[in-house]
């Protein structure tokens, strides 16, 4: 167990380090405008690797589990020589859609001095962890409350990946139209409020209720907060920028699950539900202020 370890902390250094500069290289290239788009191909991209993860890797694990580890590792060779070649063969012309103003919050160099954005974030990680709910209690509550089994929960996360193969590139089409704080709001809202229809009744109706609303409020979150933090981070050190955002939206792994959790144990899954709605309409209250700075240096 001890050799696998090492293993264990290079692929989370790797996937860790992966994520900003894969977001980055994706959205950078893009005008304003074309950045919701871009990230919702991004969303819808990584979806359909999963899905196909899903199959291929059933299939390699029952062959011998050695398999997905090979495949693993030449898939991540092929991926690695299909981006240094298509940079090569498609080189960057990088675009800068705004301009630091003299006299303005612009001239901060660094995130961590940047007020504005570690609100954003503050109000964020409130979110994430109530998002990260559907992957930790809300299987629990279908089981233990709905006494629906196993295969119901993975319909659940298929229903969701359906739903962002399919929506994730219309609905980030119209971000902009419809409005940067708008769609922020929203989409923490829904994280929050989606939960709520599992106090509604019993019974499968009011679970795919619950994740069609949480999956919504998911397809506004991604490329909303995408487009906004590449906004704040125009000019400045936008890469530390991005890595804060990856380790924000990740880190929810640290504390969510046992939270969550926790909660779930000692107040049960109904009041867990109208706690998680408090939560985001609190994230919603922190986030306000800085969103409104934000997109006024649009």
């Amino acid at each position: 167990m001890w050799l696998f370890v090492p293993l264990l902390l290079i692929g989370g250094l790797a996937d860790g380090a992966f994520r900003p500069v894969n977001q980055r290289l994706v959205l950078e290239p893009c005008l304003v405008e074309q950045r919701p788009l871009a990230q919702g191909l991004l969303r819808v991209a990584f979806n359909l690797g999963v899905a196909v993860a899903g199959v291929t890797g059933g299939l390699l694990a029952s062959l011998g589990y050695q398999w997905v580890y090979v495949a693993d590792g030449a898939a991540s060779l092929l991926a690695a020589a299909w981006v240094t070649w298509a940079y090569r063969r498609f080189p960057v012309a990088w675009v800068r859609n705004i301009q630091a103003r003299s006299g303005s919050t612009a001239t901060l160099n660094g995130p961590w001095q940047d007020s504005v954005f570690l609100r954003l974030m503050l109000g964020m990680a409130l979110a994430i962890a109530v998002f990260d709910q559907m992957f930790v209690t809300f299987g629990l509550f279908l089981r233990e409350q709905d006494g629906l089994g196993p295969e119901w929960i993975g319909y659940m996360f298929t229903l969701n990946g359906l739903m962002i193969v399919v929506l994730q590139i219309p609905v980030s089409r119209r971000v902009l139209d419809w409005g940067l704080m708008r769609c922020a709001h929203l989409g923490v809202l829904l994280t929050g409020a989606g939960f709520v229809w599992l106090n509604a009744g019993t019974g499968v109706l009011w679970a795919v209720l619950a994740m069609i609303t949480l999956t919504f409020g998911e397809l506004l979150i991604s490329p909303t907060f995408s487009q906004l933090i590449m906004i704040r981070s125009e000019g400045r050190q936008r890469g530390r920028y991005m890595g804060i955002y990856t380790a924000a939206w990740s880190g929810r792994a640290l504390y969510a699950p046992a939270l969550g959790t926790w909660l779930y144990g000692a107040l049960g899954g109904a009041r867990l539900w109208w706690v998680c709605l408090v939560v985001v309409c609190v994230s919603i209250m922190i986030q306000h202020d800085a969103l409104r700075r934000i997109i006024k240096d649009v």
